[in-house]
This record gives C-alpha cells, sequence and structure tokens, in this order.
C-alpha cells in the first residue's frame, strides 16, 4: 500500500513534470481565507430578491390564486402566478432517444395542477427577502386534494391516478432488451441466485443550497444569469429554450460552489422563473435557496427496486444475468438528463467489471407526487454495484464457494482489455484482479477472519468487499441516439499566453471542489514549459470560455484535460517554431524544457519562454515567415464514444453489536485506479469524500416521505448526515493502468469513491453475523441490522 503523499507546494524541479507530483491546490487560499465569492455573496444595484409560494399537497387541482394581499405588502414590486407566466414562458420540456422514454411538460410554476410538495405555484420579488417571505405567507391558494402516489409500487399500481394526462399508466419508460440467449445459459447453470433489492432516495445536500440572480440589459437585450450549477452553457442551451431567445441572448455565469454531487447539474424552474422576472421588471432579481426548499424541491435521486438473477457453473463462472430495475422518476422529468439517465446506466452498469455475454433487462420509470428524480454522484453505479456485488456474495454463500475467489474468477481480465460489455460500456484498461487483492491485503482480510474464529458475544467482526468498474466521460457518439443535444461529449479549451509569459487557460468545466484550477494548471503548465504558478484557469463563465459540457460523470479530467492538452500543444508547437527561428536552427531541432527551449545539438543554447512570448507579441526581433501574431490556441476535446473505465475495489471491516444493531467501521480502504493521476492529493480528497457519502448512505441517509407524500425529514435536524465522528478514516491504495483509448491517459474518479460502500459494508455486516439471513435494504439502520441479528445463534 502506498502511503500518503505528503502534500508539496505549488512548485516544481526545473526538470519534473508537475502532473504526478502532489501539489497543494492553488485555489484553496481563497476558500481559507474567506474571499470566496459564491451567488450568496453577488449584489447588483437595484436588486429585488424573490420567495416562492409552494404547494402543501403532494398531489392537488388549484382551484383559486388569491393575491391582493400580497400585492399589498410593503415593499412587494411583483406577484406572479403559474397561469401569468406561462404567457410568456415556455415549460421544462425533456427529449430522451433510443427508448420508449415519453416526454412531457413541467411548467416552472404550477399550471392547474401540483404533483409534489414544494412545488413553486406563485413567486413574489420584493425590496427584501424577508419581505418577500412575509407577502407569500398572504397569497391564498385554494386546493382540490387528489391521491398521492409515493412510493414505487404505488406507481405501479394500476389503481393510482394518473398524475400528467401526456403519461399513462403513470410510466415515463418501460423498457427491455435481451442479449445472447440467456435462457439456454440459465438452464445450464450449476448455480441460481435471485433477490430483489432497494436502494432509498437520497438527497446530495451540498453545504451551500441552489442560488440564482439575473440581470437584464436592455440596450443590448441579454440577460446574465449568475447561478451555482455545475454546467453553465447547458443551462443557457434550456434557458434559451423556455425564454423563446437565442443563447447569444444569454450568459450564464457559475461563481464558486459550495459542493455540487449532481443537485446542480440540472436547469431548475427557479432559473429560469429569475430570469424571466428580470427581463419583464428590468431590475436584477435574486433567489437563494433555504435548506427546507433544497430537502422539498431541489432534485432527489438513487430510488430504485432492483430485481437480479445470476446463473453459473459449478466453479462459480457467471453464465447469465437478468435484471427487471423500476425507478421512482418523481414528479416530473428533470432536463437534460430525464429519469433514463439513471435508469438506462442501472441497466448497463450492473454487468460490473465481469465478463457476462448473456443479459437481459427490464427497466421502468415511474411517475410519482414527489420531488423529480435528478443525478446525485455516483449516478445509478451506486444502486447498481450494491446489487450485483451483494448477489455474488450471495451466490458464494449458496455454492459454497469462496467469495474472492468467485469474484476473481469473473473479473475481465488484462489480456481482454479493451472489452466492451454488451450493453456497450468500455472497459479499456486496469488489473482488476490485482486490484482485489491489493484492497484484501490492505484491509486486513485474513486478520478479521482470525477474529471471528476466536471472537464470540454480542460483539461481532465481518470484512466485505465491492468491485466495480465505473464508465468515465462517455463521446458524444454514445449520447446522441438518446437525442441528448443539450449535453454532448466533448469540451472545449482555450490556451493563452499574455505578453509576459503568464498563461490563461480557459475550461468550459466547472469548479466545485474538485480542484480543476490546480490539475487543469499542471497540464497546461507541463505541455508549455512554464511554472505552475504562471497559470491561471479560469472556467464557468459563458462569455468567456470555450462551450463545453460543464462537470458531471467523472468527466473533467479526461473531457476538460484532454482539451486543455490538445490546445496546449497547438501554443507549444507555435513556441518551438519561433524558439527554433530565434536559435537559427531548422524546426523540429528544438526541445522545450522547464521555461525554455533549447537546442536538441547543443543544450546550452536556449532562449526563455518568456523572451519569445515577448517576440510573438511586440515583434521585437524577426519571426519566421507567416508567424501569427501572439500565441493562443483553441481546441476541443470529444472522448472516445463508449467512455472509458475507472476500476475501484472497496472494501470494509465493521464490528457489529448484536444487541443494539449499531454498526462500527474498523477499517476502510479504497484501491483506486483512476488512471494517469494527475495529482495524488486531488485524487484521494474526492475518493476519502465520495467513501464518505457512500457510507452515508449505507448506514444513515434516507429521505422518507409519509403516505400522504409529505416529506417527513426536510432538515439537517432529522436527516442524518454523518459527521467525522461516524466515517472512520478512508485509507486510499492507488493503481496506475493509464488509458490507451484517452489524451494523456486519464480517467475519472470524481465519483467512484461513493460508489462501493454500501455493498462492501452490507457484506461485511452479513459475514459478521455468519451468513444467517441477507441485507438487502438500504440503509442499513440499527433496526434493520438487529432484526437480522436476533437470528445467530
Amino acid at each position: 500500500m502506498s502511503p500518503a503523499a505528503p502534500i508539496a507546494p505549488p512548485r516544481a524541479a526545473a526538470s519534473t513534470p508537475l502532473v504526478g507530483q502532489p501539489l497543494r491546490r492553488v485555489e484553496d487560499r481563497r476558500f481559507l481565507t474567506g474571499v470566496a465569492r459564491y451567488i450568496a455573496d453577488i449584489n447588483l444595484p437595484r436588486q429585488v430578491h424573490v420567495a416562492f409560494v409552494r404547494s402543501p399537497h403532494a398531489h392537488a387541482r388549484i382551484v383559486r390564486i388569491e393575491s391582493s394581499g400580497a400585492v399589498r405588502s410593503p415593499g412587494v414590486v411583483a406577484v406572479v402566478t403559474g397561469e401569468e407566466l406561462a404567457r410568456t414562458v415556455r415549460p421544462i420540456r425533456t427529449p430522451y432517444g433510443g427508448t420508449t422514454y415519453r416526454e412531457s411538460d413541467w411548467p416552472v410554476l404550477a399550471v392547474g395542477k401540483v404533483r409534489f410538495v414544494g412545488e413553486p405555484v406563485a413567486v413574489i420579488a420584493a425590496a427584501d427577502r424577508y419581505r418577500a417571505e412575509d407577502a407569500a405567507e398572504l397569497v391564498e391558494v385554494e386546493y382540490e386534494a387528489l391521491p398521492a402516489v409515493v412510493s414505487i409500487e404505488d406507481g405501479l399500481d394500476p389503481a393510482s391516478p394518473t398524475i400528467h394526462d401526456e403519461l399513462p399508466g403513470n410510466l415515463f419508460v418501460d423498457d427491455s432488451k435481451s442479449f445472447g440467449d440467456v435462457d439456454a445459459r440459465r438452464a445450464s447453470a450449476a448455480w441460481t441466485v435471485e433477490a430483489t433489492f432497494t436502494t432509498q432516495r437520497s438527497a446530495a445536500v451540498p453545504i451551500e443550497c441552489r442560488g440564482a440572480l439575473a440581470d437584464h440589459d436592455a440596450g443590448t437585450g441579454r440577460t446574465t444569469l449568475w447561478t451555482s450549477t455545475q454546467l453553465p452553457h447547458v443551462v443557457r442551451y434550456g434557458l434559451a429554450d423556455c425564454l423563446g431567445v437565442g443563447e447569444d441572448d444569454l450568459r450564464v455565469v457559475g461563481p464558486d460552489l459550495g459542493g455540487g454531487f449532481g443537485n446542480k447539474a440540472n436547469m431548475d424552474p427557479e432559473q429560469v422563473v429569475v430570469c424571466a422576472l428580470a427581463r419583464s421588471l428590468g431590475r436584477p432579481v435574486k433567489w437563494i435557496e433555504d435548506r427546507r426548499e433544497n430537502f422539498l424541491a431541489s432534485t432527489h435521486g438513487q430510488e430504485e427496486r432492483i430485481w437480479l438473477r445470476l446463473a453459473a457453473d459449478a466453479e462459480g463462472r457467471f453464465l447469465s444475468l437478468e435484471s427487471d430495475i423500476v425507478l421512482n422518476g418523481g414528479a416530473y422529468s428533470i432536463f437534460p438528463d430525464t429519469p433514463c439517465n439513471e435508469l438506462m446506466n442501472s441497466t448497463s452498469s450492473v454487468l460490473g467489471p465481469y465478463t457476462i455475454e448473456d443479459y437481459r433487462f427490464r427497466a421502468r420509470a415511474v411517475v410519482t407526487t414527489t420531488c423529480p428524480h435528478g443525478p446525485i454522484r455516483g449516478v445509478a453505479r451506486s444502486q447498481a454495484n450494491f446489487a450485483m456485488e451483494r448477489l455474488v456474495d450471495m451466490l458464494a454463500r449458496r455454492s459454497g464457494l469462496d467469495r474472492l475467489d468467485v469474484r476473481r474468477r469473473n473479473l475481465v481480465p488484462p489480456d481482454r482489455m479493451p472489452y466492451r460489455t454488451v450493453t456497450g460500456l468500455e472497459r479499456d484498461s486496469g488489473d482488476y484482479v490485482g486490484g482485489l487483492d491489493l484492497a484484501v491485503e490492505a484491509v486486513g482480510w485474513d486478520e478479521i477472519e482470525r477474529r471471528q474464529r476466536e471472537e464470540r458475544g454480542t460483539r461481532r467482526v465481518g470484512v466485505g468487499v465491492s468491485c466495480f468498474a465505473e464508465e468515465c466521460a462517455s463521446g458524444t457518439v454514445r449520447r446522441m441516439p438518446r437525442r441528448l443535444y443539450s449535453i454532448a461529449g466533448y469540451d472545449g479549451a482555450l490556451v493563452r499566453f499574455d505578453v509576459r509569459g503568464h498563461v490563461m487557460v480557459l475550461s468550459a468545466a466547472a469548479g466545485m471542489g474538485q480542484g480543476i484550477e490546480t490539475s487543469l494548471a499542471q497540464l497546461a503548465a507541463d505541455e508549455l514549459g512554464v511554472a505552475l504558478e504562471d497559470v491561471t484557469v479560469r472556467h464557468n463563465d459563458t462569455d468567456l470560455v470555450p462551450y463545453g459540457m460543464g462537470s458531471t460523470g467523472s468527466r473533467t479530467a479526461v473531457s476538460s484535460g484532454g482539451a486543455v492538452v490538445l490546445a496546449a500543444r497547438k501554443v507549444r508547437e507555435k513556441i518551438l517554431r519561433l524558439g527554433a527561428h530565434v536559435l537559427e536552427v531548422p524546426d523540429g531541432a528544438v526541445g522545450l524544457r522547464r521555461g525554455e527551449v533549447f537546442s536538441l545539438a547543443d543544450p546550452s543554447r536556449s532562449v526563455t519562454v518568456k523572451r519569445l512570448v515577448w517576440v510573438a507579441y511586440r515583434r521585437e526581433g524577426t519571426v519566421p515567415p507567416g508567424f501569427e501574431p501572439g500565441l493562443e490556441a483553441s481546441a476541443f476535446y470529444d472522448p472516445p464514444s463508449h467512455g472509458v473505465s475507472s476500476n475501484a475495489v472497496h472494501a470494509a471491516a465493521v464490528e457489529v453489536d448484536t444487541e443494539t444493531g449499531e454498526v462500527r467501521l474498523l477499517r476502510y480502504v479504497v484501491m483506486e485506479d483512476a488512471g494517469r493521476m494527475l495529482n495524488p492529493v486531488i485524487v484521494e480528497g474526492q475518493v476519502r469524500g465520495g467513501a464518505a457519502q457512500g457510507i452515508a448512505k449505507a448506514l444513515y441517509e434516507h429521505v422518507r416521505y409519509d403516505a400522504d407524500g409529505q416529506l417527513v425529514n426536510a432538515s439537517l435536524m432529522d436527516f442524518l448526515v454523518p459527521t467525522m465522528g461516524e466515517v472512520c478514516d478512508v485509507e486510499v491504495v492507488h493503481m496506475e493502468t493509464p488509458s490507451p483509448l484517452t489524451v494523456g491517459g486519464m480517467k475519472g474518479c470524481g465519483e467512484s469513491g461513493i460508489i462501493g460502500g454500501p455493498a462492501a459494508i452490507g457484506n461485511a455486516i452479513v459475514d459478521a453475523l455468519g451468513g444467517v439471513g441477507e441485507l438487502n435494504d438500504l440503509p442499513f439502520d440499527p433496526e434493520r441490522v438487529r432484526a437480522l441479528a436476533r437470528k445467530v445463534a
């Protein structure tokens, strides 16, 4: 196991590449000294603040809205209802191709009907937020209550009321597909195991809630939206459609983000409303979400019911897999992903890192009267991995085979890579068995098994493992059949020297705490032969950076990093050409080292990069024929069509109190292979943060609705976010197998940390209790664990 890398200052020796070094993050200073600028910190002259009137019902017709009291309230500038706004603003409507998915409208303010508690019905604009909130209390809305449709079972029940006329049967999608001959392979199996798993509804809970500030310039006809977002160009695309304007009439700026985790990877109704009000009022309009709103009306995710049946031969080699996956899609189809993104990714991801050629699935997303379903870190992979890895342990117990050996026999071997799954996921590189062995050794597997044999009593120890491969950065070719025109696979970057030799990198990525201002600068600095402190990365502004898809889906290192590398290489070639001319040697007879271009024939002859930049801009001295002034270039990078895959193994050692059901983590190890690591400090930070979320999903967090569709734990007093007291130290073991398919060999690691926790911890708990029963439903709260522990002799 590699020891934790010491953090180095942001500087390296002249001949040492910056990429791969554990450098301190350059952006951290502004966050740690309190000068970061979040959406709540931005204010404009004459701005008004908005508050939303939100539905207290899960499902109801709107009979009447009386707003006269609010209109007369001091400081109120405007009161707008859904009916009024619908005259000028189109509803959100999102396509998704290649499936049986059906589109439906999402009015940005409810029109005629509400479909979840917290849905905005009207909006108040006032001189400050306090007056807006007070006026919102004066709006009288008369509702005719309708039956709530809350759970997956409710959504599938033919007797449930129809929620959208456009979606009969309350289904967004009902799709199925088969690969190979599943029935024949299962008929030949020595072992068949099946089970149904449920994964709870989750909330991303970023430390900063959502927010938006819009300003309209009547002189230019342009509207600027500052908003906490992971994908500014995608939001601009959606806004243009809803507002009926061109994309060039809009600018979207993402200031510093206080966490995203997928929660800020959508275009939300509130963003549209704020822009529409700014355009109509001729004043800046600001909205900052409070925590209760974030729980009620910001997208939830990850609620699925997964049935799997796995067939294997006598030695545990997998023959076939069948799945029936149902996702609770909530009340509306989000933009840009729809519920299909998570659902269809679940059907693909459930194959895991294994060689399975015969597979059949059915996939459904039901409509319910709950908060719309959206992405949360680890989209689909966490749920699919939980189900598959629990089932692998069940197969091992049923057959009497060793659970590690079963995995070793089925993991994709290096000599079959690149290996493409039957569902089209690319397993491009890695040593999956080697990674499993590293994690098992690091967690002290043999020691835990020794303790199991020797110790008895009310505290039982156990160990569990979870293996997975994570799709990262799929290309545009894979996305286009889904009609995801708003979110392709490519990203853009522009790299520019200024006259004094400082480099500006303009990237379509979105910074939200993952350190891109450091890692992208490391890439550019190495390509251009400059120091890290001579590079500045700017991002998250549609007027400033090239077109791109922002930061989601563990894609930034691959897509955005690839674009930065390609743009920097164009500039590098221009520097080398100019350097050869100044040194009076042929083109191609020079090299680049930190800070200077040198003659390959006589390395003592050199010229500094800063001198060459000055010549390129100021034309002091001669330049090659046809050499254009300046040093800048842009590039776009579209990753391989089927993406690439990072891989990881999570191993957990636990202690279970059989009397109370308490689960205590003894050790938690992550073996991570993210391809070529740009910065080990950043990789380990991403993995540890994700692992904390995976532990939370396994043991604590659960968004709960009652039978009437009322959210019963919409506060941090009731929604159990773990503290450092509940999360043990996460040990990270690195493997590094660069991808042969991407620029620079990078893969992603942003979501990997959250994926393996539920399965590894679940397997460890069952192991601690001697396999007396199974844990198929998340989370593993004390009541659930205690019920299983009662079976222990």
